[in-house]
């Protein structure tokens, strides 16, 4: 499964020029996937805990056109 995922990671940004800059797809990949939070469970262990939103999820989903769900 994880080879399917680099390939539409691949493919996404391979269909946008902008992001053709290693620079570019570096910084879009910082703010897509937050770091998850660091908390300490009631057992002294650490434990990541994975954030409740994606930036990506705040945008103005369209349904009306299949062709490009993300309008805003």
């Amino acid at each position: 499964m994880a080879d399917r995922a680099v390939k539409a990671v691949m493919a996404f940004f391979d269909r946008y020029e902008e992001f053709s800059a290693l620079d570019a797809r570096v910084v879009y990949v910082g703010w897509a996937v937050p770091e998850p939070e660091e908390r300490i469970d009631q057992h002294g262990w650490k434990v990541l805990v994975p954030p409740q939103l994606f930036p990506y999820m705040w945008r103005v989903v369209d349904d009306s056109n299949p062709e490009s769900p993300v309008c805003y």
